[in-house]
Order: C-alpha cells, then structure tokens, then sequence
C-alpha cells in the first residue's frame, strides 16, 4: 500500500502492528485479504478488524504504515455487491463526516487535554472487497455493532478518572494521580467480592484505568522514550493485557495473531530478564496479563512455531536439558559469559542456585549458561562434599597477566 496524500483518515499502529484502541474499545473481528476502496484509491490485500468503534484496515506487510479508520458513527446505507462470478463486496455510504464523532472529540477534551485535530476528507462511499466469502461474518458482526452504539455510551459515560499530560507533569504528575484514585479503587476493589458477578463488572473498571494510561502513551510517544516513559511502561506491563486476542474475534487468524501479541509480550519480558526465559515463565506472565481469558500450552507453542513465519524477531528453542526458551534477538552468549565469570572473580565460589539469585535469573538457564562458559574456559568448578561450585578460572587469569607482563623479543 502507499499511503496516498490526498487520503488522511489513518490512525496510530502499537509495537505488534496492531491499531491502537481507545479507552474502553474492544475488538469484534478480524479478517484478512481485504481490499477497502474509494474514488481516491484502494487499499488492497489487508487486515480488517472490525472494533467497538471503528473499522480498521491495515497493511500486515508493512507494520510501519499508519492503519486506515472509519468512525462507525459515521456508517449509513449498505448494498451488498459482487457475488456468483466476480468477489463478494459490500457498499457503505458514510454521513455525518463533517465533524468528528462525540467520544472522539470527548476523547481529546476531557482525556487527553490535548487540541482535537482537523476532521479528515472521509470519502462519501467507500467499498469492502472479499477474498474468501468472508462478507456474511463481516455484515453480521457490523450490523451487532451497529445496533449496540458503544460509542454513544463511551461519549456519555461521565469521566471516573482524568488523564494528564505525561510530557508536562512527568512521572510525579502521573504519581500523583494515580494517588488521587486510591481510594476510588479501594473501593471497587472492595466491592468487587460481593459475587463473581461483581468482580467482573469491576475488573473492567480498572482495566479501563491502564487502558487510558496506555491510549495516551500511544498518542503522546514520538521517538525514543524517556526515562519517565520507560518507568511508566513497566507500570502498565505489571498491569496487563486490556484486549486479549480471543478466537472468537480473529477467528482463522486466531494464532497468528495470538503470536504477535505475545511476541509483543514475551520481547517486553525479555528486555527485563536478559534477553532469555523460559517457555513456562512466559506463559505464566503472559496469562496473568490476560486475566480469566487464559489460553492453553498448546496454543502457545501453536503460535510460538510461527515467530519465523510471521518475521518475529523473538527466538524460540529447546535447550540441551530439553527445557523450551524465548530469546531476545539482541540476546548475545558471550556477554552472558563475561557476566558470569565477572560475577564469580567479585564474589568468589558460588552455586548455581546462588549466581541465579544474584543476577535475577532463572536457574535452568544459569546452568545452561555456566555449562557453556565452562565448555569456553571461562570458568571452573568444584564438585566436593560442600556440593558443587563455579568459580573462576584462575590459570586463565594466571595465564593473561604473565602473557602482559613478557617482554617480546625481537
């Protein structure tokens, strides 16, 4: 696709490629080989994704490309096209485009505080091409949405908890406000286990508070991050996963979606571990973040075996002790090694078990990587009736200083 300039309707895409949702949106429907046009041009052979409040189409090909989106505010008159010998579409006339839909311009005002931006040229009609008889689930799914209006609710839904500027107030900013709604969230907390009834309407309450949070780093980000970004970052990934990718929304797109969000996931986890971890740990991150939406092993090697399909940047291998591990790309061996036999000449003879304590590392894979330093003559070990120890190597040692201190002879 090229992003045409007479076409502005585009929206911001998040770290897996995704279109970044609003506070409060959720998403109904995926599908991909879609081609949306208009008299301006076409976007062609994309993702569709069909939310709470818009519909989105993007390049999954190039994830550095704005997403296109379309306002279901705006959604008039549909005729449905195509069909017997030529592919299925669906006409959709737009209304009301003049001005930008209520919980956008809410949004912006109350959330935000930030200027609303210039209403985009939508087009008057646009057309939805499908390539493989998707065009009943998409009808069906749009007219549900269509008939909800979640965004009507969005827009006169009085605000609970008020956003600030991050670039501004910074991180105490943020402190302060999060200190603020304390006792608020105290109080749903409370509530929440009158029933498990209760407790689900509440869970959307605070996660509709890191979905906030997450729609303004999204906005506000432009280029590298702060250090008050990365801070704030780590808060909203200790929080979770706001919209969990279900196969009941992506439907036969189901792993290779699953496998870009917890790719996204996983790379966040790895950047704070080393660059390794094991299968087991991320999983159990990774469906703590999803909440009671918890998926199976089986899916998550499904989708893991896809990483090099999918162009993700994120290793997946079984290690020679058969235990299964993500690896960062940026994940090197001998940094590792040096790690280790640094560690050992500071501290002197220590256990497996103690050198993963001191560098917050999972033990399978300090053994692993202390196996591998040996082989490298990093290290040595003592294996006694004190049980086994790593400590450096110090004929290598020997052997460097010497090697500096000869004179050469010429």
């Amino acid at each position: 696709i090229r992003v045409m300039a007479a076409i502005d309707y585009y929206w911001h895409r998040d770290s897996t490629g995704e279109p970044v949702l609003l506070e409060g949106e959720r998403t109904y429907l995926w599908l991909e080989g879609i081609t949306l046009s208009e008299k301006r041009g076409a976007f062609k052979n994309g993702s569709l994704m069909i939310t709470t409040h818009h519909i989105f189409w993007s390049d999954p090909k190039d994830k550095s490309k704005p997403t296109v989106k379309i306002p279901l505010a705006y959604i008039g008159e549909r005729k449905l096209a195509g069909g017997w010998l030529t592919s299925e579409k669906i006409d959709i006339t737009l209304q009301g485009t003049g001005s930008h839909p209520g919980y956008f311009t809410h949004l912006h005002h109350n959330i935000l505080k930030i200027p609303v931006p210039p209403v985009p040229s939508y087009p008057a009609e646009f057309r939805v091409e499908f390539g493989s008889g998707d065009r009943d689930k998409f009808t069906a799914k749009l007219n549900e949405v269509l008939i909800a209006k979640y965004w009507e609710k969005f827009a006169a839904k009085k605000e609970e908890v008020k956003m600030i500027d991050t670039k501004v107030q910074g991180i105490e900013g943020i402190r302060k406000a999060i200190k603020g709604t304390t006792s608020q969230m105290a109080s749903v907390i409370s509530n929440s286990f009158s029933g498990m009834d209760s407790l689900r309407d509440s869970a959307k309450k605070l996660v509709a508070i890191a979905e906030k949070i997450k729609s303004t780093l999204a906005v506000t980000e432009g280029g590298a991050m702060s250090q008050e970004m990365q801070e704030l970052q780590a808060v909203m990934f200790d929080i979770g996963i706001g919209t969990p990718v279900t196969k009941e929304a992506a439907g036969k797109e189901y792993y290779a979606k699953l496998a870009m969000q917890f790719a996204a996931f996983v790379q966040e986890a790895l950047d704070k571990s080393g660059g390794i971890m094991t299968v087991i740990d991320a999983y159990c991150l990774y469906n703590r973040a999803r909440g009671t939406d918890s998926v199976s092993p089986e899916d998550i090697f499904i989708a893991a075996n896809m990483f090099p399909k999918l162009d993700i940047k994120v290793g997946f291998k079984q290690l020679k002790s058969k235990v299964w591990i993500f690896q960062s790309n940026k994940f090197n061996e001998k940094t590792q090694i040096d790690t280790i036999a640094s560690l050992l000449k500071e501290s002197g003879p220590l256990s497996a078990e103690q050198i993963a304590n001191k560098l917050s590392a999972n033990t399978f894979i300090i053994k692993e990587n202390l196996q591998l330093a040996e082989e490298n003559g990093a290290i040595c070990k003592d294996d006694s009736v004190e049980g086994l120890l790593y400590c450096e190597n110090l004929i290598l040692a020997y052997m460097s200083k010497h090697q500096s201190d000869t004179p050469m002879i010429t």
